[in-house]
């Protein structure tokens, strides 16, 4: 069985319940600052096929960098 996740066609999940478009989760990632960082967390967005509402990036001074972001209409389960 397969499921086509672009087209909503998300059946085959255990998780039926339909997140709340309201409510929103704010993931908070500390990692070494190198050249691809952010395209490495980025890449994960695609996996939960959602655009993240805030992102606020940070390099601090001890060569890493912090990302706050914040995502609207994704369920628990699947952050």
């Amino acid at each position: 069985m397969t499921a086509d996740v672009y087209a909503s066609d998300d059946n085959l999940s255990s998780d039926r319940t339909k997140p709340s478009l309201l409510e929103s989760v704010t993931i908070c990632v500390t990692a070494d600052a190198q050249a691809d960082v952010l395209l490495l967390i980025a890449a994960q967005f695609n996996l939960l096929n959602t655009a993240p509402e805030r992102v606020i990036f940070n390099r601090r001074e001890d060569d890493t960098v912090k990302v706050d972001i914040t995502l609207r209409g994704c369920s628990a389960r699947a952050v």
